[in-house]
């Protein structure tokens, strides 16, 4: 039985020293809070709420017009983008039948030109001082100018 007492007695005086040091602890806390606390600045008033409040949703909706203007005009850099694009394709593929254009005329240009030279080869030699332009005839260059002037035209009266 005295096992026993001792046992009771034991965990009586554990609890209550834990109770103690509890108490201890949350007065320490307090304490610290209390210390740490700013109470140097009375508490706002509900109309400085409301004031504060109705300042942050006018900003808010600053905001999202700003956000909403921004969206537009990303639209209209996608759009713009877009047509960019469509015109760089439209330009690359005119570039490219071009290109095929002029190589297609760069070789009718050498069968043209090896075509000459296969035909001035193949004049006789007293022909050849006309250079080979003139059509065969040794004047020289009345053939030659008859073609190449333009015939006039009838030029418009003045309104």
């Amino acid at each position: 039985m005295k096992n026993l007492l001792a046992r009771r007695s034991l965990v009586v005086l554990t609890t209550v020293a834990a109770l103690a040091g509890g108490v201890f602890v949350v007065n320490a806390a307090a304490g610290w809070v209390a210390t740490a606390a700013d109470l140097g600045q009375p508490p706002l008033n509900a109309a400085e709420l409301m004031s504060d409040l109705e300042q942050e949703r006018a900003y808010a909706a600053t905001l999202g017009d700003q956000l909403r203007e921004v969206a537009s005009r990303a639209t209209e850099l996608e759009t713009a983008l877009a047509a960019a694009q469509d015109k760089a394709e439209t330009d690359a593929a005119a570039a490219a039948q071009m290109a095929s254009k002029l190589a297609a005329a760069q070789a009718q240009l050498a069968a043209l030109q090896a075509q000459m030279g296969a035909a001035a080869a193949a004049q006789p030699a007293g022909s050849a001082s006309s250079g080979g332009t003139g059509g065969g005839s040794s004047d020289g260059g009345e053939e030659e100018e008859h073609h190449a002037t333009p015939e006039p035209t009838a030029t418009p009266e003045p309104h």
